[in-house]
């Protein structure tokens, strides 16, 4: 059984993009936490992460940078050799189901500061 089940926080703003076949794409890159008994500072590891169709749309146009998502999928590997004659191999998970989880918290103090500059500029005169 291939099944992968990750949270953790966006490190970009996801990537969007459509295929030469008209494919919507989106692809992401989370930081995940573990924490290790005995260890101060927790590892962190970068997954790559591809979304497809409907699912890549609601991902570019909802999801921030530091936000915090749960994908739901499977392992994928790649391999490839480059222009340069460099081979090349990658291991992402293939979403089938991203849950959109906090926004971080500088998101909503710019909410709130943008509330507050309309408010100022509601009450001036005419």
């Amino acid at each position: 059984m291939n099944s992968v089940q990750i949270s953790g926080r966006l490190c970009s703003a996801p990537n969007y993009k459509v295929t030469d076949t008209g494919t919507d794409v989106c692809n992401l890159r989370l930081a995940v936490e573990s924490r290790v008994k005995g260890q101060e500072t927790p590892n962190v590891a970068f997954i790559s992460v591809a979304t497809f169709g409907k699912l890549a749309c609601a991902c570019s146009d909802h999801l921030i940078k530091g936000q915090m998502v749960e994908v739901q999928g499977e392992l994928r590997s790649r391999e490839w050799d480059g222009d340069d004659g460099q081979h090349h191999q990658v291991t992402l998970v293939y979403a089938a189901k991203v849950n959109f989880l906090a926004k971080p918290q500088s998101y909503y103090r710019q909410k709130e500061a943008d509330k507050q500059e309309e408010l100022k500029f509601d009450d001036q005169p005419i």
